[in-house]
């Protein structure tokens, strides 16, 4: 609906293109007659359909061959406990860095494989992938819906699963069977793929990248110039471009004043905004699929808000 402005954090906000094919193709997929859901997974329609969704991360990211690309169930909080069960065979250990912010930068681990929780911002613009061992995202922020998580592994860090690893989390089984050890999300890889296509016929991740960083500014630069009635807690090298997370009143937030913001907000269409159940205040998540015309409405709101109630 053209009314609604959604910056929900995950599920996000799909592209329009994407709900148009979904219409057209949701009981009809690909001329077969039948909706994918009803399809066999070990079908040679969905088994085309896996294979064409891994050259397009191929071709987004420029992943190299010795590198698998894995579609898994369980989400982030599945990957959490897969990410050991996979790789701490060997050694037992692992160093953890838990920031709460982006990175500008992609640490030197001198030889140690790096892993990198992505949830939030592949696909939002390009790195090197060569400097991970391993990378995951949930899809249902940047790149679909949720129900499916892409693991790109390289293969030297495979064959070293914990025996306690369940064959659903088991990177080696997965990328033995090309991520059809079990009946996978179909549809939602499915609506991955096209969200994936999506980014590719608009610019590629370059463009995600210049989108990300206007979307952002713009949310962030009116914070920095609100005379602290919006305040934006984090280090401003370490913003993310993709969860602005802010307070509204002081700097620890007034939950009154945050409440009504929220409730006001949702009567213009703009949902979604409240905060992360640990922390609270405001949270806007700008992902690819959110307009800079979007994020316009927003800072209107913010705008006028700020007139109403700033002393």
């Amino acid at each position: 609906m053209s009314n609604i402005h959604n910056f929900g954090a995950g599920p996000a906000k799909l592209p329009s293109e994407v709900f148009d094919e979904l219409e057209e193709e949701l009981v009809n997929f690909n001329g077969t007659g039948i909706s994918l859901m009803e399809t066999s997974h070990r079908s040679a329609t969905y088994i085309k359909l896996n294979a064409e969704i891994q050259d397009v991360v191929r071709r987004l990211l420029n992943v190299p061959q010795n590198y698998k690309i894995l579609f898994l169930q369980g989400g982030g909080q599945g990957q959490f406990a897969g990410v050991p069960l996979n790789l701490m065979s060997r050694t037992g250990t692992a160093d953890y860095v838990i920031t709460g912010v982006e990175y500008d930068f992609i640490p030197n681990t001198n030889g140690v494989p790096l892993v990198a929780d992505m949830c939030s911002n592949i696909m939002s613009k390009k790195f090197d992938i060569t400097k991970f061992g391993a990378v995951y995202g949930c899809a249902q922020k940047n790149i679909g819906t949720a129900g499916v998580t892409m693991v790109i592994v390289r293969e030297d860090l495979l064959n070293q699963a914990m025996p306690a690893c369940p064959s659903v989390f088991d990177w080696t089984l997965t990328a033995k069977n090309n991520s059809i050890l079990n009946t996978p999300p179909m549809q939602a890889i499915e609506v991955m793929g096209r969200v994936l296509k999506w980014i590719e016929r608009n610019g590629k991740l370059e463009k995600m990248e210049e989108l990300a960083v206007k979307k952002s500014s713009m949310i962030y630069d009116y914070i920095d110039q609100s005379n602290g009635f919006y305040y934006a807690p984090v280090e401003k090298r370490f913003r993310s471009k993709m969860n602005i997370p802010f307070r509204v009143g002081p700097p620890k937030g007034d939950v009154d004043l945050e409440n009504q913001f929220i409730e006001d907000a949702e009567k213009q269409g703009l949902i979604q905004l409240r905060g992360h159940s640990l922390v609270g205040g405001i949270r806007v998540s700008v992902y690819n699929s959110v307009t800079v015309e979007d994020v316009e409405v927003l800072l209107r709101f913010m705008k006028e808000f700020f007139k109403q109630h700033a002393k």
